[in-house]
């Protein structure tokens, strides 16, 4: 036995003599779901394209998220209002986003 654990060693088998040797067919099968992603949601009235599609815009709503919260801490500082908390958001907001898995260690 060469391996129990996903890894390299995921490649290779044994021969009848007991040498190791890369095994084509397991190595073929993996590169097809090289770059490949699972999109995962809760809201199942979404289609594929609308979760890729959701998943594409993260960066900028994040980027949107930031600069609209950085503008309003500069405007609270600037008319001497006191800053909110910064508390995180409950579960329950989070919930849409994709959930992402690189399939680089599979069966």
């Amino acid at each position: 036995m060469i391996s129990t654990q996903p890894g390299p060693d995921r490649f290779l088998r044994t021969t009848p003599c007991g040498l190791p040797r890369l095994d084509a067919a397991k190595v073929a099968a993996d590169a097809k779901l090289d770059g490949k992603y699972l999109l995962r949601t809760n809201d199942p009235r979404l289609s594929g394209e609308d979760i890729a599609r959701g998943y594409k815009q993260l960066p900028e709503v994040e980027r949107r998220w930031r600069d609209m919260k950085r503008e309003t801490r500069r405007l609270n500082t600037a008319l001497d209002l006191p800053l909110p908390p910064r508390i995180p958001a409950p579960g329950h907001r989070t919930r849409r986003y994709p959930l992402t898995s690189n399939n680089t260690h599979h069966g």
